[in-house]
């Protein structure tokens, strides 16, 4: 019998294809086991998580150069990235000299703030590396920073996305705690990061998958050679499906994202941050993939097996965080119950 004529062909997968799915699928549930309770458990726990992710990617930036460098530079990004991200705690121990007022800031994460003071001495301080180390150039001066200020943006909006709703339910909503720990409220809280994540991770799997089954046009051969349109559509169409799905069935039961902005009433917000999701990751992704192409290397390091480095993992994520806090900001900021300083 001769095959239909609208029937669709898949690709016939190669041995080594098999293999690096399988290690792709082995590392990711590893991953989750590990990630996933620092997540749902939040407080210093995730703090330090994002730490460690945050000290291993601007070590990561820093090497895909394939240049040795001067020790300084690899200490000075790390406390630029820390300060950067953290700089809406910090502040509480430096203004008000207590620990108590760094930790309120932390649990009360209502504010997206950027310090111009951090800002421009980490500039000046990276860019001073010209004249210590005569492998630094100006070019990989001007790379490294803005690279960094991507991250440490990316850290915070992950605080942010991350604090931010049990903020929202503790002092906006009046609600009564004994204290700011509390497990079943921590889990819900979580909710509106494994959302931004579920509709991240999700375009980058459906993009992987359908393009390997089915991709057959490429999108971008000089940034992205594996990259297909086949794949960018299959990619945005699982991510929408799934994340607007899962935000709408907490809001429906009961448990939105988040209290008066992204609720059942104001489903329309969750369809905006669906659709954006996917669109931004896959920019996200251009962008670190221009990076590796214009250095000449195929992975960022060799952290996650099957997936190469810590930034190869979260490049998407950092830029679907970075918008998704900004705008669930200034939307809560017009309904009175954030405080935007960005």
């Amino acid at each position: 019998m001769s095959k239909s004529r609208g029937e669709i062909k898949h690709n016939e997968l190669s041995k080594d294809a098999k293999k690096s799915m399988l290690v792709r699928c082995v590392t990711a549930a590893v991953a989750l086991i590990v990630i996933l309770p620092c997540v749902f458990l939040g407080d210093w726990l995730y703090l330090g998580l994002v730490c460690i992710i945050g000290i291993l990617s601007s070590i990561e930036i820093i090497r895909c150069a394939k240049r040795r460098y001067s020790p300084i530079l690899y200490i000075v990004s790390a406390i630029l990235v820390i300060a950067l991200a953290y700089w809406p705690i910090l502040r509480g121990f430096f203004e008000e000299n207590s620990f108590e007022e760094g930790y309120r800031l932390f649990t009360d994460f209502d504010t997206l703030y950027l310090s111009i003071f951090v800002l421009v001495v980490g500039f000046c301080l990276v860019l001073s590396m010209v004249l210590i180390d005569s492998n630094f150039t100006v070019r990989d001066a001007c790379f490294i920073f803005v690279f960094l200020l991507i991250l440490a943006l990316g850290m915070q909006s992950a605080i942010f996305l991350r604090n931010f709703p049990l903020y929202v339910y503790y002092q906006v909503d009046g609600n009564d705690y004994t204290s700011y720990f509390n497990f079943y409220d921590s889990f819900l809280s979580s909710m509106l990061f494994i959302y931004v994540a579920i509709g991240t991770f999700v375009t980058d799997a459906g993009a992987y998958f359908i393009g390997i089954f089915f991709g057959k046009n490429k999108m971008n051969e000089r940034i992205s050679p594996k990259k297909t349109w086949e794949g960018f559509v299959g990619g945005i169409f699982f991510s929408f499906a799934i994340s607007f799905s899962f935000g709408m069935i907490l809001a429906a039961t009961g448990h939105p994202l988040l209290n008066n902005v992204l609720d059942l009433e104001h489903w329309y917000y969750i369809l905006i941050l669906s659709l954006l999701m996917p669109l931004i990751a896959t920019f996200g992704d251009f962008v670190f993939s221009s990076a590796k192409r214009y250095y000449d290397i195929k992975d960022y390091g060799s952290f996650f097996p099957g997936h190469g480095g810590v930034l190869d993992r979260i490049d998407s994520l950092l830029f679907t965080m970075i918008v998704t806090a900004i705008f669930t900001n200034i939307v809560a900021n017009a309904t009175g119950i954030g405080n935007l300083l960005i």
